[in-house]
C-alpha cells in the first residue's frame, strides 16, 4: 500500500498566551495526523507536515475550535504584524480605566466630600466606565476562556476572566444590596485596571516578540523585488517573482542577483556575506554558480536562472530557520509540564486563600474574595511559556545571520554541553584543494597511479589525476578496482597497480628516509607499486584554512578539548596538529573508523561535536551528539548534520551562541519560577492588591522577552571575529 502523500504547512496562530496554549495546538495537530509539529509562542505560528487528506480548511477549523485565530500562510510569519488595532483597544481601555484609578489614588490625598471625589466615587459613574472594559474590551478573555475550557484545557484567559469577573460582580452585588459607602464596596477599579494592564502587557510583549522574528524578516528582505530580464537581446525590468528556470538576467555592479543560477557570460565579484558569513567577495566566472539575493560588488554578468521561489537557497535557509525556531528544546519540557497543571493549581490556591481568610482570619466574604482574586491575577503562565521559545528564536536568528543554521532547538541545547570537538582534517581544517607537491617517480608510473585513482572520489585521488592531466599523460583502462581505505588497487595494461599508504607497501631504506622527510613537512605521502615492486612516491600537500587556528583557539578558551581525525600518517598528522594547537589527533583513520572514534568518546562520557564536510564524514556526523557540516561540503554531510556552518569560525561561534542561549533560557526559567514562587504566596497572604498584581503579571512576561532580546548583544561581544561584523 502506497504511503499517503504529505505537504509542508505554515500556519499563523493568533491568541496564544502561554505554554498551555501551544501545547493544546500541538496536540490537536498531532491528532489530525500531522508530524514534525513545531508551535512557536514567540512568533505566533506553527510549522508542520500535514497529510494531503486533511485540507487547509479543516486544519484551520480545528485550531479555531480551540479558541485561536488560524490562517494558512504562504510567506513566513516574520512577527512584524500590524498591531494598530491592539493599540486602539488598549487606548480605549486606558481612557475608561484612568478615572477609576485616579479616584483610588486621590482618595489618599483629598477629603471624600470634595466635588472631584464625589464624581469619581459615584457608583453609577464607576459602573458606566467599568462595564464596557469588562464585557466589550474584555470579551476576548471570556471567548478564549470558554473555548479553552470546552476544548479541555485552561490557560491565562481563564485566570483573567475569573479574577476580573469576581471583582466586578462583587461591586455590582454591593450596589444592588445597598452596601456601597463612598469607595467602600466598589472594586470596579480592580477589574478594569487588571484588564487594562493585561492588555498593555500583551501589547508590549507582542512588540518585543516581533523583534525575535527579525532574522527571518531580514533574510526575506535580501531578495530583490525586480530583475533585468533579457529576451532576444532586449533587457526589460520585471518582478523577480515572475522569473522561471532558463531565463537570462543581467546583473550589474551594485545589484542583487534575483535568484539562484549560473553565470552564462561575463564575470562578477559576489558579496555572499549576508548568507554565508564569508567576508571577502567571491569571484564568479562563466559556469560558476551564484546565489540569489547576494550582491554583485563589481563586474557585469549574464546569469541563467536555475532555481526560483521555494527552491532557492535563500528560501531553504528561511525554512530551516523557521522550523528550528518553532521546535522545542528538551529544557522546555519541564516548563510545559508545569504549565499544563499551572492554572488548575492556581485555582486551587485561590480557593484555599479564600477559605483561609474567611474562616481563620475572619475578614469577611468581600475581603477574602479580593485576596483570592489577587492570587488569580498575579499568576503568570505566560512567562513560563515564553522562557524557552523566546530565547531559542533569538538564538537561532542570530546564528542564521552569522553563517550558522541549527536545524532544531534540541541541537542548540546539545551544543551547549559539548566538551569535545572532533575535526575531520581534509576539507575541514584544510582547504581540501590538494595538489601534488613532490614526485619521486617517472611520468609513466604517475600515469599508472592516475589510471588507478581515477575511479576514486578521494581528494588525494583527484590531486594525482590532476597532476597527470597537467603533464598530458595518457591514461590506461583500469579493471578489478578495489579500495580498502588505505590502499587503492587496479589492473592497468595487464599490470597490478597499487597506490597506498607507506606502511601498506614494502619500501627500500632510501625511500623510507625520503618518506619521513616529506611527512615531517606535513605532506601526505603515497607509495606506488607495480606487480608488487616499489616504483616511487607521490607527496600531496593541502593548505590549512585561514580561520582554523583562530577557531581552534576560541574553542579551547571555552574549555572544550579538540581532536583531529585523518587518514594521514602519524608524522603528517602531528605536524598539522601542532601547527593549529589541536589537543589530540588520531592518524591512519579510515572513513569507516571515524564513527567508532565518536562512539568511544561518548562511552567515556564525553559530549561530542563532529565537524566535517565530505561524504565519508556523514556517518561520523550522524554519530556525534552534534554534527556540524561545512556548508560548502557534500549534500550527504549537510543532510547528516544537526547544524550547517559556513566555516570554522562559524562552527566556533555556534558553540559560543549555544552556551549564551542556554544561559538566557536558564535566566528566563529562573525568573518565571521565582516570580510565581514569590508573588503567589505574597498575594495569598494579602501583601498585594489586585491592581498591583495586574501590574506585576504584565511586567513578568515582558521581562522574559526583553531579556531574550539581550542575547544578540551578548553574542556580538563574545563571538569569534573573522573580519566580518557579527550580527
Amino acid at each position: 500500500m502506497a504511503a499517503e502523500s504529505k505537504r509542508q504547512v505554515r500556519m499563523s496562530v493568533g491568541g496564544m498566551h502561554c505554554a498551555v496554549c501551544t501545547s493544546a495546538v500541538e496536540k490537536r495537530l498531532v491528532s489530525l495526523g500531522c508530524t514534525q509539529v513545531g508551535v512557536s509562542l514567540a512568533s505566533a505560528s506553527a510549522m508542520f507536515t500535514a497529510p494531503d487528506s486533511v485540507s487547509d480548511e479543516k486544519l484551520c477549523a480545528e485550531i479555531e475550535a480551540l479558541g485561536f485565530d488560524a490562517k494558512i500562510e504562504i510567506q513566513p510569519n516574520t512577527g512584524n504584524k500590524d498591531n494598530s488595532w491592539e493599540l486602539l483597544v488598549f487606548a480605549a481601555s486606558a481612557m475608561l480605566t484612568a478615572p477609576l484609578l485616579l479616584g483610588m489614588i486621590l482618595s489618599f490625598f483629598l477629603p471624600h466630600d470634595n466635588i472631584v471625589m464625589r464624581v469619581l466615587h459615584d457608583q453609577w459613574f464607576q459602573f458606566a466606565l467599568a462595564t464596557p472594559v469588562q464585557f466589550l474590551i474584555g470579551w476576548r478573555f471570556y471567548k478564549g476562556a470558554f473555548k479553552s475550557l470546552r476544548a479541555g484545557y485552561a490557560g491565562m484567559d481563564v485566570l483573567v476572566a475569573l479574577g476580573t469577573t469576581a471583582a466586578y460582580a462583587l461591586s455590582v452585588y454591593n450596589m444592588a444590596t445597598g452596601r456601597v459607602r463612598g469607595m467602600e464596596g466598589l472594586h470596579f477599579e480592580a477589574s478594569a485596571v487588571v484588564m487594562t494592564l493585561v492588555l498593555l502587557g500583551k501589547l508590549l510583549e507582542g512588540r518585543a516578540s516581533s523583534k525575535t522574528g527579525a532574522a527571518v524578516r531580514e533574510l526575506l528582505e535580501l531578495a530583490p523585488e525586480t530583475a533585468n530580464l533579457e529576451v532576444d537581446g532586449e533587457i526589460t525590468t520585471v518582478q523577480a517573482s515572475q522569473l522561471k528556470p532558463g531565463d537570462i538576467v543581467v546583473v550589474r555592479q551594485g545589484e542583487r542577483i534575483p535568484s539562484d543560477g549560473v553565470v552564462e557570460s561575463g564575470s562578477i565579484s559576489a558579496d555572499e556575506s549576508m548568507l554565508t558569513g564569508e567576508s571577502m567577495p567571491v569571484f564568479k566566472d562563466t559556469g560558476d554558480s551564484v546565489i540569489g539575493a547576494t550582491v554583485a560588488v563589481s563586474g557585469v554578468a549574464r546569469i541563467k536562472i536555475e532555481k526560483v521561489g521555494s527552491d532557492t537557497e535563500l528560501s531553504q535557509i528561511v525554512r530551516i530557520v523557521e522550523r528550528a525556531q518553532g521546535s522545542k528544546a528538551p529544557v522546555q519540557r519541564l516548563a510545559d509540564k508545569i504549565a499544563g497543571i499551572f492554572v488548575p493549581a492556581v485555582l486551587v490556591i485561590s480557593v484555599i486563600t479564600f477559605l483561609g481568610w474567611y474562616f481563620f482570619a475572619k475578614v469577611g466574604f468581600e475581603q477574602s474574595l479580593l485576596h483570592a482574586v489577587t492570587v488569580m491575577v498575579v499568576s503568570c503562565p505566560c512567562a513560563l511559556g515564553l522562557a524557552t521559545p523566546a530565547a531559542v528564536t533569538v538564538g537561532i536568528g542570530c546564528g542564521a545571520k552569522n553563517g550558522i543554521l541549527f536545524r532544531e532547538g534540541e541541537v542548540l541545547e546539545r551544543a551547549a554541553s559539548v566538551d569535545t570537538v572532533v575535526f575531520d582534517k581534509t576539507g575541514t581544517l584544510t582547504e581540501g584543494k590538494m595538489k601534488v607537491s613532490d614526485l619521486v617517480l617517472t611520468d609513466e608510473m604517475l600515469a599508472y597511479a592516475a589510471s588507478t585513482e581515477k575511479l576514486s572520489a578521494h581528494p588525494l585521488a583527484l590531486a594525482i589525476c590532476e597532476a597527470a592531466n597537467g603533464r598530458s599523460l595518457e591514461m590506461f583502462e583500469a579493471e578489478d578496482f578495489s579500495d580498502t581505505g588505505r590502499c587503492v588497487a587496479a589492473v592497468c595494461n595487464g599490470k597490478r597497480v597499487t597506490v597506498s599508504a607507506p606502511e601498506q607497501a614494502k619500501c627500500p631504506e632510501n625511500a623510507q628516509d625520503e618518506i619521513r622527510r616529506l611527512e615531517s613537512e606535513g605532506k601526505t605521502v603515497v607509495v606506488v607499486t607495480l606487480d608488487g615492486e616499489y616504483q616511487g612516491v607521490i607527496a600531496i600537500s593541502d593548505t590549512v584554512r585561514n580561520d582554523a587556528a583562530t577557531a581552534i583557539e576560541a574553542i579551547g578558551k571555552l574549555g572544550i578539548k579538540t581532536r583531529m581525525l585523518t587518514g594521514d600518517n602519524e608524522r603528517a598528522a602531528q605536524a598539522v596538529a601542532q601547527k593549529l594547537g589541536i589537543d589530540d589527533f588520531s592518524a591512519g583513520v579510515t572513513a569507516a573508523q571515524k564513527p567508532d572514534t565518536l562512539i568511544a568518546l561518548k562511552a567515556e562520557g564525553r559530549k561530542t561535536a563532529m565537524i566535517g564536510d565530505g561524504i565519508n564524514d556523514a556517518p561520523a556526523l550522524a554519530q556525534a551528539d552534534v554534527g556540524m557540516a561545512i556548508g560548502s561540503g557534500s549534500a550527504a554531510a549537510v543532510t547528516s548534520a544537526g547544524a550547517t556552518v559556513t566555516g570554522l569560525t562559524a562552527a566556533a561561534n555556534a558553540l559560543v551562541l549555544s552556551r549564551l542561549t542556554m544561559r538566557k533560557i536558564r535566566q528566563n526559567l529562573f525568573w518565571a519560577f521565582i516570580y510565581n514562587s514569590i508573588c503567589i504566596p505574597l498575594a495569598a497572604f494579602g501583601v498585594f492588591n489586585p491592581v498591583a498584581a495586574g501590574a506585576a503579571m504584565a511586567l513578568s512576561s515582558v521581562s522574559v522577552v526583553s531579556n531574550s532580546l539581550l542575547l544578540k548583544k551578548s553574542f556580538q561581544k563574545a563571538a569569534v571575529k573573522s573580519g566580518k561584523d557579527v550580527n
